[in-house]
């Protein structure tokens, strides 16, 4: 996945299921569609907004199905998790 492409749903569901993904990490709002890459997070879009507004140099934000993904970054996602 050199560059960049949606995240693969097998990728996805890997992450969704890490304790606690099921709700945004700011809120109570279930099924959230964004992640702080950053942190390893899922956020709701409210939340999400929120820490974009923070800068990427406090919390790096994408869209778990708009944007494009780097290996990199999803191995930060799932890198997070194991600390």
């Amino acid at each position: 996945m050199a560059g960049g492409n949606q995240m693969p749903k097998a990728i996805e569901a890997r992450i969704r299921a890490l304790p606690g993904n099921n709700v945004c990490v700011d809120c109570p709002t279930t099924a959230p569609q964004w992640a702080s890459v950053t942190y390893g997070t899922l956020m709701c879009l409210e939340c999400s907004g929120q820490h974009r507004s923070l800068g990427v140099h406090l919390s790096f934000v994408r869209s778990i199905t708009m944007d494009s993904w780097s290996e990199k970054q999803i191995a930060a996602m799932m890198f997070a998790w194991m600390q």
